[in-house]
């Protein structure tokens, strides 16, 4: 999945992308899973992966929820489609931002 661009939001993230990627009606736990990169972190839902910046994990932690929206931009359609959302749950996003901030400031 190729992702265009992050667009913070009041309750979570903008996901604008090139693929034609459509959220599934049910998503179970094991279906959506956050891990730790080096950049930041990984999001995996169902087998497609979205890189998520630290500026991003930050945003999670200051934001009013942990909400992601997907939308599909093209160059040739002005109004991006609507493709689904997904909300995380908070206390994973807060233990890959502080796991992020321990391993990003170690020497």
């Amino acid at each position: 999945m190729i992702v265009e661009r992050l667009i913070p939001v009041s309750d979570g993230i903008i996901c604008l992308m090139q693929d034609d990627f459509t959220v599934p009606e049910s998503l179970s736990d094991t279906d959506v899973e956050v891990s730790l990169k080096d950049f930041g972190a990984i999001l995996t839902v169902k087998g497609n992966e979205v890189a998520l910046p630290g500026a991003i994990l930050e945003h999670f932690e200051n934001a009013e929820g942990t909400s992601i929206y997907f939308y599909t931009v093209s160059p040739y359609e002005l109004i991006p489609e609507y493709r689904g959302s997904i909300t995380l749950r908070r206390d994973e996003v807060l233990k890959a931002k502080g796991a992020w901030d321990y391993f990003s400031r170690s020497p």
